[in-house]
């Protein structure tokens, strides 16, 4: 299962975006205008949809929940 993940808009380039995600940073696609700061749900290096600050405080505090969590029933949760 894919999940989108809530990440930060870094910098833009035309259709293209670095954004910031638990202390990595990727190289996306996008079909949205985005400016420098925006929060945005990506699959795959593509940004899906453009989020408010709320929602992506919300989002990014279930995901470090998430990831306090090494293992789930024996595996690896990073792996």
């Amino acid at each position: 299962m894919c999940m989108a993940c809530p990440k930060k808009v870094v910098a833009v380039n035309g259709d293209a975006a670095v954004v910031a995600f638990q202390g990595e940073r990727n190289f996306v696609k996008s079909p949205i205008k985005l400016k420098k700061g925006d929060f945005v749900l990506c699959q795959r290096n593509i940004v899906v949809q453009k989020i408010s600050d709320k929602i992506a405080q919300e989002l990014l505090a279930e995901w470090k929940d998430m990831y306090k969590y090494k293992t789930v029933e024996g595996v690896d949760a990073h792996a």
